[in-house]
């Protein structure tokens, strides 16, 4: 007599586990650490935490979705490695890693900035500011070297692959969660474009969409990456309206 077969377990594959140990990861020690330090109260010159589109909206969802995706599909199993792959973190790391530096030393760097909680007087970070500029240059080398890796391997990979990719949702949640990124940075930005921090932060915004649009080209073609700039649209869509609620547009 057969016995009733037992229904199976679910169980996360690597890629699932890497991509929820970078979200939860990432938003701690970004997200929840500075809305931990900003509750504390010690820091209230200038506009706060919460003023700031992506250090909320953006720190707490949207560079956690990209860590997680990126993580996902560097340890995804079904986009085979390439070979020299050391070099290629040497170089997204380290690219991504300077241009999060600039970023930061062009804040420091101006007269008459916008005063706020991270700097609080001209050239000088708090601790939480300089806690974001490190945790800011770590993560950007984080996200350039896993995102470099992955665009060489999907670039490499036979036209299945590049199929695959083309037609998972996380293509176009990582597509629109980088547009959306740039375009926080950028709506932050708009009211101090005269100084050269609001300068370094709307270049890198502007810099930011550029290159996730340029990059996914590259990637995936023009015809294969029609499907996630339409999903990608839906995913900015729709977090421009939870911002325009709550910070509202500029």
């Amino acid at each position: 007599m057969l016995k009733p077969s037992e229904p199976s377990r679910w169980t996360p594959s690597e890629s699932e586990r890497a991509a929820a140990l970078a979200a939860v990861v990432v938003f701690l020690v970004g997200f929840g650490a500075m809305a931990a330090m900003s509750a504390n109260g010690s820091w209230d010159i200038g506009r706060d935490m919460w003023h700031y589109r992506a250090a909320t909206w953006g720190d707490a969802i949207v560079v956690p979705g990209i860590s997680a995706i990126l993580a996902a599909g560097f340890w995804d199993r079904r986009i085979p490695r390439q070979a020299h792959e050391r070099i290629w973190v040497l170089r997204g790391g380290g690219a991504f890693a300077l241009a999060g530096a600039l970023v930061q030393a062009s804040w420091l760097a101006s007269s008459q900035p916008i005063l706020n909680w991270t700097l609080p007087e001209p050239h000088r970070f708090s601790f939480p500011g300089w806690y974001h500029a490190v945790f800011l240059v770590l993560l950007s080398g984080a996200i350039g070297a896993a995102g470099f890796v992955l665009a060489r391997r999907v670039r490499s990979a036979p036209a299945a692959v590049r199929d695959y990719v083309s037609r998972s949702p996380a293509t176009a949640a990582l597509t629109g969660f980088s547009v959306s990124f740039g375009l926080l940075l950028y709506f932050d930005s708009v009211d101090s474009l005269d100084t050269s921090a609001g300068q370094g932060s709307a270049a890198g915004a502007v810099g930011t969409v550029f290159a996730a649009v340029l990059l996914l080209f590259f990637v995936l073609g023009p015809r294969r990456s029609l499907r996630p700039l339409a999903g990608g649209s839906l995913v900015v869509l729709a977090l421009l309206v939870g911002v325009a609620l709550t910070h509202g547009l500029p």
